[in-house]
């Protein structure tokens, strides 16, 4: 038979597991205290679409998402598309993106992300991605420009000296797309800036890193 004291104490115990289960998942704010106006901290996760030629990139700050599906050959056209959301803590930390009839499920924990790529005719593709250390993070990332009227995407997964071994989709106000050439580190590499070629000339595009959702 419990007494009342009982009960709070079980009360406190669960509690105590649901904030230790919640800071898991989302560090930010369990165990440091921000202050207004504060940006959260932002974690890059970079992966591959398995079975395909296809890489993923996802941006995270807090709860916030931005995810990039960069295809290549087959993939480039059907696959290459951007999403934007947020994870649900009632959710266990999943989420559910959208874009163009595309589906995104994404599961999070502290050091990577999985979950599948579902396109719109029921294809379901699986996936995975993993943290970007800190100390990569200062080429390794996505990176992203306008300058032709469109959305280009990049996906920086390794860097080796002056190069940076990517795979990127150029767009353009017209339609047109394609692969980006291999990416180089300058400006210099660490400004949140590098040089892809692409567009329908060849040309040298500047794109920066996504920073936040």
């Amino acid at each position: 038979m419990l007494d009342g004291s009982g009960i709070v104490m079980r009360c406190h115990g669960l509690g105590f597991a649901l904030v230790a289960l919640l800071c898991g998942m989302f560090p930010v704010g369990c165990g440091e205290t921000e202050e207004p106006g504060d940006s959260p901290s932002v974690s890059t996760y970079i992966g591959v679409v398995e079975g395909t030629e296809a890489r993923i990139a996802i941006v995270q700050a807090d709860r916030a998402l931005q995810a990039y599906v960069c295809g290549r050959g087959a993939t480039l056209e059907s696959h290459t598309r951007w999403f934007e959301g947020e994870l649900k803590v009632q959710d266990a930390g999943a989420a559910e993106l959208e874009s163009d009839g595309w589906q995104l499920r994404v599961y999070a924990s502290r050091t990577t992300m999985s979950g599948e790529l579902s396109a719109p005719g029921g294809e379901l593709l699986l996936w995975t991605a993993e943290r970007v250390p800190e100390d990569a993070a200062k080429v390794v990332g996505l990176y992203e420009s306008y300058e032709l009227g469109c959305r280009t995407g990049v996906i920086v997964w390794r860097a080796e000296g002056a190069e940076c071994p990517s795979q990127g989709v150029w767009c353009d106000e017209a339609g047109e797309l394609g692969q980006v050439t291999p990416a180089k580190c300058g400006l210099d590499g660490t400004n949140g800036t590098i040089v892809v070629r692409g567009g329908p000339d060849g040309s040298e595009l500047v794109v920066e890193r996504v920073q936040s959702p």
